[in-house]
């Protein structure tokens, strides 16, 4: 990797993860009734605390 900052050839493929993440994640959500489950629990966590 000459030529190749430290910074560069860590953050590149951090970056490269989280959008494609990122992109998967809104092109095929994966609609569970487990996640569903998960997200009305926080969600009345979050309401209940406030």
């Amino acid at each position: 990797m000459s030529g190749v900052s430290t910074a560069v050839a860590t953050a590149a493929p951090v970056a490269t993860s989280l959008v494609l993440f990122t992109v998967i994640g809104f092109v095929r959500p994966e609609n569970t009734p487990e996640r569903e489950e998960l997200l009305t629990t926080v969600d009345t966590d979050a309401t209940a605390s406030s």
